[in-house]
């Protein structure tokens, strides 16, 4: 594990992200394994307009410069169900050293996808007209996959994938004019790793792989966590009382993750010494990127009831190339060559709001893969291009108290997947047909006036 001294906030951070992993688990199925669901209220509206509407606290992460639309001090409690569907339909799946026997069984797994829970924590407090404070706690990026069994089909390519973080967003905007406020924030982001697969040690034996393929099968688990620093900048454009523009732009955050390897090998610890130390003593580290990323947003008023927005945003998936282990003792680093491309999602919607009490909102979203074809997609992230239907209401009994609730639905394009493990022994051949995702989502919203 890592020997530099966290700083207070990092400390405070981990504190922090311990609490929220608990709540639940983030689900497969967003962009890559990025989590847009960092507000209710814009989600019902699929997060188009979500830089420049500055509504409540939880612009932090979408645009700190909208925190100078807020007049009074506020806290926002929200969470998000996303229930993903998920079940992989083999098509040819074979293993590549046993050429004449399948040699991987019949076993499609379980469903991959997982229900959890995304929430989120953000608060605002004005100091005066010009300067706004604000401190959001979300989970940003995040998945898990879990086929179930470790004889399925697919288990030299993943069993169980699992990476959840937290980020702790201390904000602050600035109020130029009544045309232009900016903001900024810095971003500690804390990450917990869990893989595992199968191994075919047997397979993968010189000159006799064939006679002992799928005979000497050994299941790896890798954990590691770390955390690391980032910013956060963005701008608000009032062209007119009617029309805001929001223009933001999120850092990449480095983390080098430490951690422990365990390797079950047949027989358990009776075999333990083929890997030359006792099992779950192996150091391993990797280097993993959480993507910077921009957005544009509009939102504009039309009449006293309706608002229309837009939203373009683009992630830099295409610096993560693979996912690579490094591992202490005799075992050889595992690279998985992943070769994403930048991805991008676009947005429209609109809110109605008839009165002071209610609102009412709806919209749709376009949301990209950055995984470029089959030979590329891995089943521990069987991502794909997707479509959002969302609606959303908004209740205010008072002027202190607000709910806010939202549904979506993903139609997600089937994705399909034709790759070979990273040692060669077997090619995974299939598609996950009926892919879905749904969200149901609730927030709180409290001022202290």
């Amino acid at each position: 594990m890592s020997n530099h001294r966290p700083s207070p906030l990092a400390r405070w951070g981990r504190t922090a992200g311990t609490m929220l992993l608990v709540l639940g688990t983030q689900s497969c199925f967003s962009s890559g394994f990025f989590l847009i669901e960092q507000s209710v209220t814009a989600m019902g509206t699929a997060y188009a307009g979500s830089g420049a509407l500055g509504e409540d606290a939880t612009t932090i992460f979408f645009n700190p410069a909208g925190l100078g639309r807020i007049q009074a001090p506020e806290l926002v409690l929200g969470a998000h169900l996303v229930s993903p569907t998920a079940r992989f339909e083999n098509q040819g799946s074979r293993h590549l050293v046993r050429p004449f026997r399948r040699g991987l069984g019949r076993d499609e797994g379980s469903e991959a996808g997982k229900s959890g829970v995304v929430p989120h924590i953000d608060y605002a407090h004005p100091l005066n007209h010009t300067i706004t404070l604000g401190l959001g706690v979300s989970v940003p990026f995040g998945m898990v996959t879990d086929y179930g069994r470790d004889n399925w089909i697919g288990r030299y390519h993943a069993l169980r994938s699992g990476l959840e973080t937290v980020n702790v967003n201390p904000s602050v905007s600035w109020r130029l004019s009544d045309h232009l406020t900016l903001g900024a924030g810095i971003s500690y982001a804390y990450l917990k790793a869990d893989i595992s697969n199968m191994l075919d040690v047997g397979g993968i034996i010189p000159l006799v792989g064939p006679l002992f393929a799928t005979r000497l099968d050994s299941k790896l688990t890798v954990k590691g966590e770390d955390g690391g620093w980032g910013y956060n900048v963005g701008a608000l454009f009032e062209p007119s009382e009617r029309t805001r523009i929001g223009l933001h732009f999120r850092s990449h955050i480095d983390i080098k993750l430490q951690g422990d390897a365990e390797i079950v090998p047949p027989g358990g610890p009776l075999v333990a010494g083929t890997i030359g130390r006792p099992l779950g003593e192996i150091g391993a580290q990797s280097r993993t990127e959480l993507p910077a990323m921009a957005a544009v947003s509009a939102v504009h008023q039309l009449g006293d009831r309706w608002n229309v927005m837009a939203d373009v945003t683009w992630v830099d998936w295409s610096k993560i190339k693979q996912l690579a282990f490094n591992f202490d003792g005799p075992l050889p680093d595992g690279i998985e060559k992943l070769d994403w491309k930048d991805a991008l999602r676009y947005a429209v919607g609109v809110d109605y709001r008839p009165n002071s009490r209610w609102t009412w909102r709806g919209g749709l979203a376009l949301d990209t893969t950055p995984i470029p074809n089959s030979a590329s997609r891995t089943p521990r992230l069987p991502d794909e291009d997707r479509l959002w239907v969302t609606v959303g209401v908004g209740y205010q009994p008072s002027p202190r108290l607000k709910w806010d609730f939202g549904y979506a639905h993903l139609f997600v394009k089937t994705p399909e997947i034709n790759r070979v493990d990273s040692l060669g022994v077997a090619r995974i051949n299939g598609k996950y047909d009926d892919a879905s995702v749904d969200v149901l989502s609730a927030q709180l919203t409290w001022r202290f006036h």
